[in-house]
């Protein structure tokens, strides 16, 4: 008999896992595997969410041709009280492999090594959207986003939000990114943040700064400064041509508090939300709410 695990919640999605007796075979080769499940919020119609996929698809295929390495994905549409989902079938990887966890118990020249890798893997988005300005990709670089692999470059994780833009038009309906936001505030930030908010995917120094800032998310505030003077040198010499102003930590330390107490301030809305929607509405809450044991344990450690 298969149970159900909940691997992680995210902002947007929920992943799970069916663990028991299966006999699940990879269709790249036939060995046996296990799979994650990554489930989006609900779309309005099915319209939509065929468009979904359909990007979803495109995303990964500029990922690939851009050089970033992807684990084996496909998205899943399901019919399920009365709304229509789309699940992200992934094959599931060694907790131990993914970067996010190495860290927590890395020396800091280890940590470095790590970083220089993302780095090199986000160089690549970065030439890629330098040359295909039709087609810009969207990236979130930040640590738990990546997987390391015994043989060969990281793996990239975060697929189930496909950033791209047409001709500076974005392709993914935003309102799929706004299910994250409480429906309370929903209107304020789609009118004044959204475009901003989106913009720091497709800006080569934010996404940068955004990965040097997770080091603090994860609990490794001591390697961000070996990391601010790796990043620069990276710049220098790397990415001269993009003509990036250099970090400090006075700026990663600000954003990163910044950063979370929006997401802290969001959290607290999102439960009122869930309780005006299941305790006076009688619906049920589509989200699951992650819990701010980490979000409290990053802001103390950036004081």
């Amino acid at each position: 008999m298969a149970t159900i695990r909940i691997l992680g919640l995210g902002e947007i999605t929920t992943t799970v896992a069916l663990e028991g007796v299966l006999d699940h075979r990879h269709p790249q080769g036939g060995r046996r595997v296990s799979w994650a499940y990554k489930r989006l919020p609900s779309f309005p119609s099915l319209a939509e969410a065929s468009a979904y996929q359909e990007l979803f698809r495109l995303y990964q295929q500029a990922l690939e041709q851009a050089g970033i390495r992807l684990p084996f994905q496909r998205p899943r549409l399901v019919r399920s009280q009365g709304k229509i989902w789309v699940y992200i079938c992934q094959e599931r990887l060694p907790s131990g492999s993914i970067a996010a966890r190495i860290i927590g118990k890395a020396s800091t020249e280890e940590c470095r090594k790590l970083f220089g890798q993302v780095l090199q893997e986000l160089l690549k988005v970065f030439l890629w959207n330098q040359a295909h300005p039709e087609l810009l990709l969207g990236f979130d670089g930040q640590i738990p986003n990546w997987v390391v692999m015994a043989e060969g470059p990281l793996l990239y994780l975060d697929t189930s939000t496909p950033l791209a833009r047409r001709e500076s038009k974005e392709l993914l309906n935003t309102e799929l990114f706004l299910k994250a936001i409480p429906v309370l505030v929903r209107p304020i930030v789609r009118a004044t943040m959204l475009r901003e908010v989106l913009d720091r995917y497709y800006n080569s120094r934010l996404v940068i700064l955004d990965l040097i800032a997770s080091f603090y998310t994860f609990r490794r505030p001591d390697a961000v400064p070996a990391l601010i003077e790796d990043a620069n040198l990276f710049l220098a010499e790397r990415m001269a041509e993009f003509n990036l102003d250099p970090f400090t930590q006075k700026e990663i330390h600000s954003y990163h508090r910044g950063d979370l107490l929006l997401w802290k301030f969001l959290r607290a809305m999102k439960r009122m939300d869930r309780f005006i929607s299941e305790e006076l509405l009688g619906r049920p809450y589509e989200q699951r709410i992650p819990k701010d044991r980490k979000l409290e344990a990053a802001i103390r450690g950036s004081r």
